[in-house]
Parts: C-alpha cells; structure tokens; sequence
C-alpha cells in the first residue's frame, strides 16, 4: 500500500519497498466448522495487499480424525471425511492463491497426521498424498517438507519446534539465524544480538487465524491470538517484520481498517 503522494513527496530519498511477504498459520481448516473472523479478515487483507509471496505456515487443516488421540472419540469425529476437506482446502488455497505474487505452503504437525495414519494403516501409502490431493505443483505452490525451513533472502519459515514457556529463545537459540512460526496460536518475540558477527537475530511467533476457543479446549484459558506475520524487505534485504493482531474480526493497518 502506497504512501499519499503528498507524503511521499516531502520525503527525500524515499525508496520503495522490494518486496512484501505475508504469513497466514494456524488456521485448522475442518469442513465441519465455520470459518472464524480472523481468517475472513486475513484473507480479505491479503486480496488488497497483494503480498508477493503468502507463506501459509502450516497447520492449514486440522484433521482431528486422523489423529490418534481422537481414536476412541466417535461422537468427535462424526461427519468428518478426508475428501471433504480436502476439497474445501483446494478451494480456499485457491483463493489466497489469486491474492499473492507468489505462495509457499509448509505442512504443520496436524498435516503430519496424515502421515502418521499411513504409517498405522500402510495399505494407503500412494493413495493418499497432501501435495498431490491439494494440487500444489499444479498451481505453482511452493511445497516445503516438515519441520524443514523455509528460506526467503534473510528471512526463514518454519512452523515451529516447541511449545515451551520460551518458545521464542528455544527456537532462535536452535536457529541461530532469524526464525518466523507457528504452532504455539500465540505472539512472542525475541531479539539476540551475537556479538562476534555484530548483528541481531529475530524469531516471532505469528498468532493463529483459528477460534481461540475450540470445543477440545472447553472453554479453558489460554495465550492465543489471531493475528499474521507481514515482512516489508528492502532492495539490499533488510526487512521490518510486524505482527499484525486481529482483534473482533478487526484488522488495522497503515490507516486502514479491515473488517470481517
């Protein structure tokens, strides 16, 4: 988004930025549940932005019935089928698709149930398969393997290691370069400097776009926020990056407000 004319105009030197990479996690897609406002927002951002790349960080479907810890809870997995939703995320991967320069989509550890449901049910291996069932390739959406990291110039995607008290430290220690995730439905941030390369590291946690109250919680206290990571990187690679939180379906950003 553009700075007014008369803004710009009184700023020497003023330099566009290169680029602009925005990240979507957590969402816990189930075609079984309404979409929540902060992804309807999300996306409705994404589409007047135009990011050049969307990176959705993973845990982009929930696939509660393929986990085992759901086995002996029919009444949960009622109604839920694989197909469904993935037929539901094609069309929604669509969507962002038409919003962004480019897309990139790291698999999170709900994705990873469908491999560990093969792993216990190996007559499915090459029947079932996340990046072909959600045409990625066919898109030209970028597929990153689990817990592997993303790289975009200096900046780098994961959808997250821990899920400890300091997740933010643990991740950047292990790292030891600048880390941007998921996993952990909440904000935290943290900033290393490393002296001998006189340089400082970042790694921040990006929120969620899911309910913060899923009926698996019932209804207990947590940390989560909905929000999304944005990144503005300038020609020499430099980047700013934001959390932008959405609060009541409500998105603000460089005196706009989106809403749901």
């Amino acid at each position: 988004m553009a700075l007014p004319l008369a803004v710009a105009n009184k700023r020497v030197g003023l330099v566009p930025t290169a680029l602009r990479i925005m990240a979507i996690c957590d969402t816990h897609l189930d075609c079984e549940e309404p979409i929540t406002a902060a992804y309807k927002v999300a996306q409705k951002f994404c589409a007047d932005i135009q990011p050049d790349i969307l990176v959705v960080a993973g845990d982009f479907l929930d696939f509660a019935y393929l986990s085992k810890f759901n086995k002996d809870s029919p009444l949960l997995n009622e109604g839920r089928r694989y197909q469904k939703d993935i037929d539901m995320a094609v069309e929604e991967l669509g969507a962002w698709r038409e919003c962004c320069g480019s897309m990139e989509f790291l698999p999170g550890n709900h994705e990873e149930r469908l491999t560990r449901y093969i792993e216990r049910f190996p007559m499915l291996q090459g029947k079932l398969s996340l990046r072909e069932d959600l045409i990625l390739d066919g898109r030209g959406i970028g597929w990153t393997e689990y817990n592997a990291v993303l790289s975009l110039g200096k900046l780098n995607f994961t959808h997250g290691w821990y899920y400890n008290k300091y997740h933010a430290m643990k991740h950047l220690n292990d790292m030891g370069d600048h880390l941007f995730y998921g996993h952990t439905h909440d904000h935290q941030v943290v900033i290393k400097p490393v002296r001998a390369r006189r340089e400082s590291y970042i790694a921040m946690s990006m929120g969620c776009l899911c309910s913060k109250n899923p009926a698996w919680k019932r209804n207990r206290p947590n940390e989560w926020i909905n929000g999304i990571g944005f990144f503005e990187v300038s020609a020499t690679g430099n980047f700013t990056p934001l959390f932008i939180p959405i609060i009541d379906g409500e998105l603000n950003y460089g005196g706009f407000t989106w809403r749901a």
